[in-house]
């Protein structure tokens, strides 16, 4: 994360990261970056774009958006904290940071049992299904009620290269 003040002083806050290897062929496994105008003293977000990074270093916008507060929309969202929190069936899923090194990290946390999760992880690291990180994860399986496993565990390790 950076953060620069701008000629107009605006904030610009850029966020880069690589995505999962469960999106769509072209854009998984590849850096990203998000680019958020702020205005500095309410810390509104203004706009922000999404870029995927290609390989020779080049930026591919794929999202934009302009932020508009005054608008009114009528929509029934729903509460995902509360859907969170207040899940009949969780299920507990780890995620191993490092896996075997001196820095090796581990979390645990417990997530509904039919609801789709995402690891963000950093810039120039991956999710692999195996703790000696070769088998780069995929979206796990449902079983026939729409549940995924009771337990999960994912190892994140820098991409080797």
């Amino acid at each position: 994360i950076s953060e620069e003040t701008m000629d107009d002083g605006k904030l610009l806050i850029t966020i880069e990261g690589m995505s999962p290897p469960y999106y769509a062929e072209y854009a998984a496994n590849k850096p990203f970056l998000f680019r958020y105008t702020v205005e500095p003293e309410t810390l509104l977000i203004e706009s922000f774009d999404g870029y995927i990074i290609g390989d020779d270093g080049s930026e591919t916008l794929y999202l934009h958006c302009d932020c508009d507060y005054n608008m009114t929309i009528d929509l029934d969202l729903p509460d995902i904290y509360s859907q969170f929190e207040n899940a009949a069936e969780k299920r507990e899923i780890r995620v191993i940071m490092n896996p075997g090194t001196d820095s090796q990290a581990e979390y645990t946390f417990e997530a509904p049992i039919d609801k789709v999760l995402q690891i963000a992880v950093p810039n120039g690291y991956n999710v692999y299904d195996d703790e000696a990180c070769t088998i780069i994860s995929q979206q796990p399986e449902r079983d026939e009620n729409g549940n995924f496993p009771e337990t999960i565990t994912f190892y994140v390790a820098p991409i080797a290269g």
